[in-house]
């Protein structure tokens, strides 16, 4: 099992040439991302991923991270995603059911500002993707939302419901 250092995981969206954002042709190292975002990422991964890495104890999968604005346009993303303050990415750690697992445990650690499962049924909470938030600055909401494939707007989820 790959365990990745904040260092590499930060690093992972931008020094491999295949994963270069195509939009803003961003290709330095993490220590040149805008804005904090390199401190962000940081947070995100001492509070929330490597706390629920450790309590899966199987590794978790970034498809998104850091996105610069015009990446985070093209992917349809609202332009105050945090995406691109470096607090958010979209995880995954294999089938939705495993997937409820973690976001169980992200909900139990308590140490987020946004989470919202991406889910194929109105009547699952279990999600295909994980999209989770953490400030660094400022007071997390540890709000959970849910958004149904195809269909627009969000549905909150009351902590109860994933407990």
């Amino acid at each position: 099992m790959k365990y990745f250092t904040k260092t590499e995981l930060i690093k992972c969206f931008r020094e491999r040439k295949e994963d270069r954002c195509p939009e803003c042709r961003l290709t330095s190292a993490a220590h040149s991302l805008p804005n904090g975002a390199e401190a962000a990422l940081e947070a995100l991964v001492d509070n929330m991923l490597d706390p629920a890495r450790e309590a899966l104890k199987k590794p978790i999968y970034l498809t998104s991270a850091f996105r610069c604005p015009l990446h985070n346009a093209k992917v349809g993303s609202k332009p105050t995603s945090q995406h691109i303050k470096g607090e958010a990415c979209d995880i995954y750690c294999g089938t939705p059911e495993e997937n409820l697992e973690l976001a169980k445990i992200l909900v139990t650690q308590n140490n987020f500002d946004q989470m919202i499962l991406y889910v194929d049924s109105s009547t699952s909470l279990a999600p295909c993707f994980i999209h989770v938030s953490y400030k660094r600055i400022g007071e997390n909401r540890h709000r959970i939302l849910k958004q149904v494939t195809g269909t627009a707007g969000y549905v909150v989820v009351a902590r109860t419901e994933l407990l």
